[in-house]
Formats: structure tokens, C-alpha cells, sequence
């Protein structure tokens, strides 16, 4: 029996594992095609059996219909607005948390860490009937405070800016301080830019968590003019399923899904190179 060669060993073995990727890409990106695809039908036919993975005369119109059914801009800018403010707070708040607890010396540090991660443990339904009945007491139910204040706060994001902090050296803080820089200068002259890569990765995180939320925005919102796009789009269905009209829900739901899918574009190269060979080690 002949013995294959090394060289055919890792040829076989390239080739297979090329193949379960190939696979994987294309069980991961069907869904996004299958919407594109439902998107572009007729009424009714995205549940014909079998169903048309392809589509041979395009209904441009079902994306003028969302215009037409919702107010579809207003709810893009609205999510917009506060997706970009709650990203941007999350992560000075998240930077400043990480950077204290990573390089200050103060009495209850180690413990009060511990105390943020195990709030990482409590599921958010367990907190939901509190923060809304303090939004209730203050008066901020259907208005944009409510949508951002609430979350700004990430105790993953202070826990991944801490592990990535610890790593930036004592001794060039020390020489900065020396050369007369101050706390804030230390951090946002320093500390921020040896940290873009892990902000940016939490900037994803937050971005996609805040854009595509629906449960708070439901229970806090009244009037269609605070409407998030979620929301918006919960405009297209009908108390009678008969009548709900998916392709126009798809058509929908795939502009909402461009913003996601171009931030991940034009920041995927950080969020999968120094962030996983530096963030998470101390």
C-alpha cells in the first residue's frame, strides 16, 4: 500500500478544511441572501413549496411600500441619533471605568471589580420593572433620555478596557506625569490612543446592541415621532397573520440591516486582528 507523503497529507488536509469553511460562510451569510431574495417577491410567494431561491422579476415596489406604510426616515434618523450618542458615551464611560480600575491605587478597588463583574451575571429582565418605574417618577417616559441614559453605563465595556489598560506600561505614564501631565491628559493622550482597538470593538458591540433593540423601546415609547426603527418596522405587521405582507417586512428589514452590516465592513479588520492577540490578556 503506498503511504502518502506529507505533502499530500497537508494538500488533503488544506483542502478539507477549506471546505468546511466554505460551508460555514455560506450557511452564516443565507439568511442575509434569503431576506434579499424575500424582499424582492411577490405577496405570498416566500412561503411557495419549494420555495425560489432565486427571483426572476424583481417587486422593486415593496421598498416603496415601507416608505408608504411607515415613517420609515423618521425612525432611521431617530435610531440613528441614539445609537451614535449611547455608542459614544459607552465608550468614554467604559474607557474611563477601565482606565481607573487598570492604573489608580485606591482603597476597594479589587472588590468593587469583582462587585461590576457579577452584575455582568443579573439578566436585564430582573432590573427592567425598577429603571421603569424610576423613568416613570421622573417624567421621562416617551422621550429620547429614556432611550439613551438608561445602559450608558457597560460593565463589559469597563471590564474590556481594564484588561486591555493593564497592558500599557506603568513606567510611560510615570515618565508622562514626571513631564507634568495631568490625570486627564494621561487618558486621553495616552490611554485612549493604545486602546483603539479594543474601542472599536466594543463600539461594534454596543452599535449593533442599541440599533437593533426592540424591548426597551416598546415598553417606553407612546408616540410614533420617538419611534425607533424597530419599532417602525413592528408598524408593518397586522393582528391577522393572513394578512401581513412579508415581502415588504423583508424589504424593510434589509435597509435597517445596511448601517449594521457597513460598520462591521469598514471596521471588521480591527475587531478581528489586534483586539483578540491583545484585549483580553493582562
Amino acid at each position: 500500500m503506498a503511504v502518502m507523503s506529507k505533502g499530500s497529507t497537508r494538500r488533503i488536509r488544506a483542502t478539507f478544511l477549506y471546505v468546511v469553511l466554505i460551508i460555514g460562510v455560506t450557511i452564516s451569510i443565507f439568511p442575509l441572501y434569503w431576506m434579499i431574495v424575500s424582499s424582492l417577491q411577490s405577496r405570498g410567494e416566500t412561503f411557495v413549496l419549494p420555495p425560489h431561491l432565486f427571483v426572476s422579476e424583481p417587486v422593486w415596489r415593496n421598498y416603496l411600500t415601507v416608505f408608504e406604510k411607515t415613517n420609515f426616515t423618521t425612525g432611521f434618523l431617530n435610531s440613528t441619533f441614539i445609537t451614535v450618542v449611547k455608542t459614544f458615551f459607552t465608550l468614554l464611560f467604559s474607557a474611563m471605568g477601565g482606565f481607573a480600575f487598570a492604573k489608580y491605587d485606591f482603597p476597594g478597588r479589587n472588590g468593587l471589580f469583582v462587585f461590576l463583574l457579577g452584575t455582568m451575571m443579573i439578566p436585564g429582565i430582573v432590573t427592567l420593572i425598577p429603571v421603569f418605574m424610576v423613568i416613570v417618577s421622573i417624567g421621562w417616559v416617551d422621550t429620547y433620555q429614556a432611550l439613551i441614559i438608561p445602559g450608558l453605563a457597560s460593565a463589559f465595556g469597563i471590564f474590556l478596557m481594564r484588561q486591555y489598560m493593564l497592558t500599557i506600561p506603568d513606567e510611560l505614564l510615570s515618565a508622562a506625569r514626571i513631564d507634568g501631565a495631568g490625570d486627564l491628559r494621561l487618558f486621553f493622550q495616552l490611554a485612549l490612543p493604545m486602546s483603539v482597538a479594543p474601542l472599536i470593538t466594543l463600539a461594534i458591540f454596543t452599535f449593533f446592541a442599541n440599533w437593533n433593540d426592540l424591548f426597551w423601546p416598546i415598553i417606553i415609547i407612546r408616540t410614533a415621532a420617538h419611534y425607533t426603527l424597530p419599532l417602525t418596522i413592528l408598524l408593518l405587521r397586522s393582528r391577522f397573520p393572513l394578512n401581513v405582507d412579508y415581502s415588504v417586512i423583508f424589504a424593510a428589514s434589509f435597509m435597517a440591516t445596511i448601517p449594521t452590516l457597513l460598520v462591521f465592513f469598514f471596521l471588521q479588520r480591527h475587531f478581528t486582528g489586534d483586539v483578540l492577540s491583545g484585549a483580553l490578556r493582562e
